[in-house]
């Protein structure tokens, strides 16, 4: 049974990485400022390290999607879009129901300018939670973003053929 409390072991580390990397990463990524959040080296070192930390529990649990989304949160405050979007891409793969991961790697595709990928997570989250009217706004929003002529109308049908449920649709003639 030596390998038993080898595997509870490590059980044990992974829970207290993830843990403390979670604990310290929440308060610096998770903000209500309508503009991105400059850091001091201090934070900026701090995310890091738990960067190093989530890297950790994914080599450990590779189906660990909750690290994945932490770490795609930490590189979006460092303006890492690019590995921000790696990590939303990998968690949604895993967890493939959550509505909320979608529509985040949408937004880090607007910060990399790359709109059909913005369309696209902004149709997946659609698709995950097609009942949700704040969803229905982010492809109209994506078009927005991209200018005039950048993208066909037709591109996103959800946000342009709401559905009789939809309350708004309803009171609209």
């Amino acid at each position: 049974f030596l390998w038993l409390g080898e595997l509870y072991k490590r059980q044990a580390e992974f829970t207290s990485l993830f843990a403390r990397a979670a604990e310290k990463l929440t308060p610096l990524v998770q903000t209500e400022e309508p503009s991105p959040r400059r850091f001091s080296a201090k934070e900026t070192a701090e995310i890091q390290s738990c960067i190093a930390d989530l890297e950790a529990c994914v080599a450990y649990s590779s189906e660990h999607w909750q690290s994945m989304v932490l770490l795609a949160k930490a590189h979006q405050s460092l303006h890492n879009h690019r590995e921000s979007l790696d990590w939303w891409g990998k968690a949604m793969k895993i967890e493939t129901a959550n509505h909320i991961l979608p529509k985040e790697a949408s937004i880090t595709a607007l910060h990399l300018s790359d709109i059909d990928a913005a369309l696209r997570f902004s149709a997946e989250a659609l698709r995950r939670k097609p009942d949700d009217p704040a969803l229905t706004g982010n492809p109209a929003m994506n078009l927005l973003n991209a200018g005039p002529d950048s993208c066909p109308l037709t591109t996103h049908d959800p946000a342009h053929h709401p559905t009789s449920r939809d309350p708004t649709s309803r009171r609209t003639p």
